[in-house]
């Protein structure tokens, strides 16, 4: 397993020869980890926080090594929700093939368990092709699962989870609290809790060994340069019509819960 960090400064658009070998090898052979490293035997994991370039490097890199890419953002496997989740627009996903986008309707049940299983499968296929996987994120969880292996029991507890979804923050927290469950580091988010709880289902997760056949890539930018491409993106989804799409999917909803009473009624 490769470990890597790309740094990118104000001002600065995310280039391939900016790769710095985590463990600190000489200048010539940090430019020269991605030639001899990257094959169709490896997933290539690029991580990086909301608005760090993750998918324009992933594009990047994919046209030069003949990729793939597989998006492991929790949200954009849901059908309809675009701008607000983001997603990869339809001039990036006509560049390179994009998996994990628009998997399942909004109210559809879609774990991280179902995300490994369809993740494993499409690295699976995409290496068959002879061809690089890459795997974007996107949401921890879904990263963690691939790049440490872990291995899941049986279906979540349907009925764990709609005891979860009920409970306010305050109460989430006392739950992680009561069972010794480590607080998320945004433990005022009630999803990131419910999925703090949730990752008891895990077997098997030490976190202490990331897979052999796996290279991640980390995207460090500065800290006033995010903010400015944050702030960019918030105003280009509202210029997008976020209201609009929002709009549409709680109409959707509206619309699914009217024709399931209109079907208890008769």
């Amino acid at each position: 397993m490769a470990a890597v960090k790309l740094t990118c400064h104000p001002g600065e658009p995310l280039a391939l020869n900016s790769f710095q070998n985590v463990s600190g090898s000489s200048k010539k052979q940090r430019s020269a980890w991605i030639p001899d490293q990257v094959r169709n035997d490896k997933t290539v994991v690029i991580v990086g926080p909301t608005a760090s370039g993750k998918t324009n490097l992933a594009i990047k890199l994919a046209q030069k090594f003949n990729g793939e890419i597989i998006s492991a953002d929790s949200r954009a496997i849901y059908k309809g929700m675009d701008i607000g989740t983001a997603k990869p627009t339809a001039d990036d996903r006509s560049q390179v093939k994009h998996w994990g986008i628009d998997l399942v309707e909004p109210d559809e049940r879609f774990t991280v368990a179902d995300f490994q299983k369809y993740a494993n499968k499409k690295i699976a296929e995409i290496r068959a092709r002879g061809k690089v996987p890459f795997l974007v994120g996107g949401s921890g969880l879904y990263v963690d699962s691939i790049i440490f292996d872990y291995e899941f029991g049986n279906d979540a507890d349907q009925k764990l989870r709609t005891q979860l979804d009920k409970m306010t923050v305050e109460e989430l927290q006392n739950y992680c609290k009561k069972y010794n469950i480590i607080l998320p580091e945004n433990h005022k988010n009630k999803r990131y809790l419910v999925r703090a709880i949730e990752r008891q289902n895990v077997v098997k997760n030490t976190r202490q060994k990331i897979r052999d056949d796996v290279i991640v890539v980390g995207i460090l930018v500065d800290g006033d340069e995010l903010r400015k491409r944050l702030e960019i993106r918030s105003e280009r989804m509202f210029c997008d019509e976020l209201y609009g799409e929002t709009k549409k999917l709680a109409a959707t909803k509206l619309a699914a819960a009217l024709k399931l009473q209109h079907t208890v009624m008769q």
